[in-house]
């Protein structure tokens, strides 16, 4: 997929204004500086850099948009005159965006025109800004759930005019809700039993989907034209940039990310054919199925079947514009971390090379029964999934399936919650009512007095700050790991050293799990 070329020319790396601050100015040269100080290494005192060429037919188009626009390539002078790609590989280009098809043409033809003049007074801006918010949506094509819940301050944040602080992202939803004549709305907003749209103030934001005229259209890479829009993008793009650069998870995965070999789209295909054949069943329990062109309704049970062309779309949705920067999740995630590896179908990931190497799956045995263990008094004693499994006397996907998902929901089933179930009508609430009882108590206090999801968000931030203790030790010894939450992957030669830290770390936590 890629060609592998070697320079012996050093950075000069110059920022040029965008309208950005002096400040704003530095931390994007600082952290320019370090991401060329990760791909770089030096061979006989020479700085040698792998730059990775894209064959992206429209490479050129966007060249010549970025010397316009004052992305990327502008912030970046180089003496390599093809570094570009390598950046733009590995870091998605600001100006390219992933559409639902026949959306601009909708938008442009049929949305009423006064509608698009709300949002800017330049219709073509207007119609640029209502894509960006479609492209907001794009993921979800991918995913079985397709409500996404988006930020009123991100929305606003992204899509204003410049320095005008008048809610632009409301004029937007207007419109992309009206839609057209001939489709109809093209996004839709959730909404209560009573017709309300569903939100709470500080707590939980509006969630949009596509509707179904443009969610099976499939989707479209576009370009977007206006420097206004590029710009503000381009801010965002650099503040996360320099987050990842300040954060050990997120600054070990741009490291590991020039040591990676990702597999071409027919030899996933090839292997996903084998897996087929194999009744391959993925984490999720479901059975990986080739579609060969038929709709979803051709089998009865396509709920539980995951789709190798799917699987191969997300693939190319994940990889095939460069690795999307690291994104640090909230603190309702304990600060989890997300990319395009940990958003990979695993049986694609497996495909991954690192240093050239086959990699190596370092997970910790059933790590948040044990979390929970350490943080809510438990007796200390080792839980598995199997245990549970042998004591509930069910197949141990079964009791893995329930056990995820127990310490996430509800202690006591409410009519508001309904539909998350609780954990004492969970099977696995016999197991610990007699083997964990004391653990039990504490987190039935814990989650009456801070609400049920607090135990989630507590053992996220436990997690995350073992993995990141785990991950720091390792990059000490220079050896650098794809991160999937509480796994690891590595390459193979690395693999003893990886498991042996994440134990020591593990014990030094007083956390009862291990990798094996």
């Amino acid at each position: 997929m890629f060609d592998y070329l070697k320079s012996t020319t050093s950075y000069q790396i110059n920022p040029t204004s965008v309208g950005l601050s002096e400040m704003e100015e530095s931390i994007i040269k600082d952290s320019i500086n370090s991401v060329h100080q990760k791909y770089s290494t030096k061979t006989n005192n020479q700085l040698t850099s792998i730059i990775y060429v894209t064959n992206n037919k429209q490479y050129d188009k966007l060249k010549e948009l970025l010397d316009l626009t004052g992305d990327t390539d502008d912030f970046c002078q180089y003496n390599i005159e093809n570094d570009y790609a390598r950046i733009a590989l590995l870091f998605p280009n600001v100006n390219s965006i992933l559409i639902p098809k026949k959306a601009k043409r909708s938008i442009s033809r049929y949305v009423p025109k006064h509608l698009l003049r709300e949002i800017d007074s330049d219709v073509n801006i207007a119609i640029e800004k209502c894509l960006v918010f479609l492209s907001y949506l794009s993921p979800t094509y991918y995913m079985e759930n397709k409500w996404k819940p988006l930020s009123s301050i991100r929305l606003h944040e992204q899509l204003k005019n410049g320095a005008d602080n008048t809610y632009t992202y409301k004029a937007i939803i207007k419109a992309l809700k009206h839609g057209t004549k001939q489709t109809g709305p093209i996004i839709e907003v959730l909404q209560k039993e009573n017709g309300t749209e569903l939100y709470e103030i500080g707590k939980s934001s509006k969630q949009y989907r596509l509707t179904e005229a443009y969610l099976g259209a499939g989707l479209e890479e576009y370009l977007l034209q206006d420097e206004a829009i590029i710009q503000q993008r381009n801010k965002t793009f650099y503040n996360a940039l320099f987050e990842a650069q300040n954060n050990i998870i997120t600054s070990n995965l741009v490291s590991v990310y020039q040591q990676i070999d990702i597999p071409q789209l027919d030899e996933v295909v090839k292997y996903g054919k084998q897996l087929t054949r194999s009744n391959y069943r993925t984490k999720k329990g479901k059975i990986l199925t080739m579609r060969n062109k038929h709709p979803n309704d051709y089998w009865r049970d396509a709920n539980n079947r995951s789709f190798v062309e799917d699987n191969v779309e997300l693939y190319k949705f994940l990889t095939g514009r460069g690795y999307m920067i690291p994104v640090i999740g909230k603190l309702s995630s304990g600060g989890r971390v997300v990319d395009s590896f940990n958003l990979m179908p695993s049986w694609i990931r497996s495909m991954v090379k690192i240093k050239g190497e086959p990699i190596v799956e370092c997970d910790y045995k059933a790590m948040h029964p044990n979390l929970a263990s350490k943080l809510y008094c438990g007796t200390g004693r080792h839980i598995s999934h199997q245990i549970v499994a042998d004591y509930l006397d069910v197949d141990i996907s079964v009791a893995k399936r329930e056990h995820l998902s127990f310490f996430n929901k509800p202690y006591y089933p409410t009519k508001k919650l309904y539909e998350k179930g609780s954990m004492v009508q969970s099977s696995v609430y016999e197991f610990y009512k007699e083997n964990e009882p004391e653990m039990l108590s504490q987190i039935e206090l814990h989650k009456r007095d801070s609400g049920y999801v607090a135990t989630a968000h507590r053992l996220f931030a436990l997690e995350v700050e073992l993995m990141t203790e785990v991950i720091k030790q390792l990059n000490e010894l220079g050896i650098y790991v794809l991160y999937v939450y509480d796994a690891l992957y590595c390459a193979e030669s690395d693999s003893q050293t990886v498991k042996q830290i994440m134990n020591d770390v593990a014990e030094y936590y007083g956390v009862n799990t291990w990798v094996e």
